[in-house]
């Protein structure tokens, strides 16, 4: 289970949210798998088809997409 913030389960649910970045090293397994929200404890189903290990400089305009920003900029400020 991934937890996530509750602004965020609508854009998982309405497919334009495809990616979820975290700091550190994670080691969630492929394949089927939910995202809970850490207020009503609200479940959706997602499927992780990979994890990718990159560094802060390696963060591109399409990982920032893939997180609903338009910007890569307005991406990277989020992570910090």
């Amino acid at each position: 289970m991934i937890n996530m913030y509750s602004h965020l389960l609508p854009l998982v649910k309405d497919g334009k949210k495809t990616a979820t970045t975290r700091y550190g090293i994670k080691q969630y397994p492929l394949g089927d798998n939910f995202i809970v929200d850490v207020s009503t404890k609200e479940q959706v189903p997602i499927r992780i088809t990979k994890i990718e290990h990159i560094q802060f400089s390696q963060i591109s305009l399409e990982l920032a997409q893939k997180e609903d920003y338009q910007f890569l900029d307005g991406f990277k400020y989020r992570l910090q």
